[in-house]
């Protein structure tokens, strides 16, 4: 009998199958994220899964109109009951995940993009993260170009002392980001040393190892135990690439990564820069203060905001084969922005929890789109 599915047991099945079984493909995205948004309501009872029968009947209507067909309503609800707008341009994540974001961007192109070794040899004028060292497909890299020993990679890193970050070249949501701390001559990881083979083996053929980012004394004061970081989404649509939305993410409870899924919070931002009024775990939970720290998020005024904005849409102009992006950028010392890495692919129930509607004003003539080409 079969203890795994396919996808476990053969990780390529898994990751060709939209393109060899794209109807089988889709029908278990969209069971996953149906599981997914039941769990969320479970975990927050005061969301339901069903809007009130006007609210429904608006959506239906709708969704009817500019897209062909009814969508499961759970996502408006869930979302109308967090954030208290009710709207009927909340896109489900399962048909983000099914229909929308293939129709946007290129998945077989996603995975060289994503890669946080390649974002600053593709894309010009970007600043980023001081790395230290990267292994690319099991080949070890100071720079761009140039492989070096696994000798040399050793000797390098612990040449430099103080805290570093190594993180897989393709995880998401912070999974496996570590600090390093390197002392004479010694890798410790969690306050254990740990040999470089050790390390190297657990991370495998692809990661980064990037020196720790400053960030602004503001995103310190928020909080001091990770690198804050804006999440910030755009969209190219008729020639023209616009900033869809904002947040800024936040750690929590001693955690060295802002995500949500590890426990972090998300606070919207306005076009200003000013900060929401509330923030939002990943259940749904609504923040006046951080949980950590006790800072106000309406006191919060993100600086240079103009220069982010200007900045992921330069960006996004060099990216031809993807139509939304998801930026995580920092913010330096001096209100600079520093690019993390790059999304092809969000979680759009938080996104629309925290902002609102994912697509907006778009989003007619986008669903439209796509019910026409299909």
């Amino acid at each position: 009998m079969l203890t795994k599915s396919v996808g476990q047991r053969f990780p390529e099945a898994k990751k060709h199958a939209f393109w060899v079984f794209p109807r089988v493909w889709k029908y278990f995205v969209r069971a996953k994220y149906r599981n997914e948004i039941r769990l969320l309501s479970r975990k927050n009872t005061d969301l339901a899964l069903r809007p009130n029968s006007a609210y429904a009947k608006r959506i239906d209507s709708f969704w009817k109109t500019h897209y062909g067909k009814r969508v499961n309503t759970a996502w408006h609800a869930v979302c109308a009951g967090a954030n208290g707008l009710e709207d009927e341009r909340y896109i489900p994540k399962d048909l983000c995940f099914s229909e929308i974001y293939p129709w946007l961007n290129r998945q077989d192109l996603a995975d060289a993009y994503i890669d946080k070794n390649s974002s600053d040899v593709f894309l010009e004028g970007v600043v980023a993260p001081t790395t230290i060292l990267r292994k690319i497909n099991g080949n070890f890299y100071l720079d761009k170009r140039h492989p070096i020993s696994c000798e040399s990679a050793s000797d390098h890193l612990l040449a430099h002392e103080g805290t570093v970050f190594i993180k897989p070249s393709f995880a998401c949501c912070g999974r496996d980001v570590r600090s390093l701390v390197i002392r004479e001559n010694t890798i410790y990881m969690q306050n254990r040393p740990v040999a470089f083979r050790e390390l190297d083996a657990k991370y495998g053929r692809d990661y980064i190892i990037q020196a720790r980012i400053e960030q602004h004394p503001l995103m310190q004061e928020i909080y001091p135990g990770s690198v804050n970081t804006l999440r910030m989404v755009t969209f190219r649509f008729r020639g023209k690439i616009h900033l869809l939305l904002a947040f800024a993410r936040f750690g929590d409870n001693s955690s060295i990564v802002d995500n949500l899924a590890a426990g972090g919070v998300a606070c919207g931002i306005a076009k200003d820069g000013r900060l929401n009024e509330f923030a939002f775990d990943k259940y749904g939970q609504k923040y006046e203060k951080h949980p950590f720290t006790g800072y106000v998020f309406k006191d919060g005024l993100i600086p240079n905001f103009d220069a982010f904005s200007d900045q992921v849409v330069a960006l996004h102009r060099q990216l031809p084969y993807f139509d939304l992006v998801s930026w995580d950028i920092a913010v330096g010392p001096h209100a600079e922005p520093i690019l993390v890495e790059l999304n092809l692919a969000g979680d759009s129930t938080i996104y629309q929890i925290v902002h609102g509607p994912l697509f907006g004003s778009f989003t007619e003539e986008l669903l439209e789109n796509i019910r026409e080409s299909q």
